[in-house]
Formats: structure tokens, sequence, C-alpha cells
């Protein structure tokens, strides 16, 4: 029984940090977006 929060605490850091990750990349290159794609 002790795995199961273990892994919401997981996906919830993952999130967390995709989120984090997305926005440093946003602010780091606010108008290179477009050019990229």
């Amino acid at each position: 029984d002790t795995k199961e929060p273990i892994v919401r605490w997981r996906s919830c850091a993952n999130l967390f940090y995709s989120n984090w990750l997305n926005y440093f990349v946003y602010q780091a290159t606010p108008y290179d977006i477009t050019k990229i794609q």
C-alpha cells in the first residue's frame, strides 16, 4: 500500500518539472519559437 502514494508523488513531480521546464524555455526564447517551427 505504500507504493501508491509514491507513484502519485512522482507523477505530480514530473508534471511540475515539465511545466517549470516549459516555462523556462518560453522565457528564454519568447520570440524564437516561430523560427524553430
